[in-house]
């Protein structure tokens, strides 16, 4: 499996420690603006305390988005992924 290439606002995109999610790193300085389109993307969007935050996008669940930067995606596969990533990140 190969990592994302490098977006405007991903610096890359890996499998996580379970077989269906993967984590996207945001670049530092797109936190706040990645954190907005998540904000106007997502259903069922939810904050925690201003550490983390979650919703839904086309039947796919974003399972966590933190402040740093990570955003963690179930999906089937990495090319889902990717798509997703495209959808939601795009203005």
């Amino acid at each position: 499996m190969h990592a994302m290439q490098s977006t405007e606002y991903v610096m890359g995109i890996k499998r996580s420690c379970t077989s269906e999610s993967y984590l996207a790193m945001v670049k530092w300085d797109k936190r706040d603006e990645v954190l907005e389109m998540l904000r106007s993307k997502l259903s069922d969007f939810e904050g925690f305390e201003d550490l983390f935050y979650s919703g839904d996008f086309n039947g796919h669940r974003i399972v966590y988005y933190y402040k740093s930067g990570r955003l963690l995606l179930e999906t089937s596969g990495e090319e889902d992924a990717e798509a997703i990533l495209s959808s939601l990140l795009s203005r």
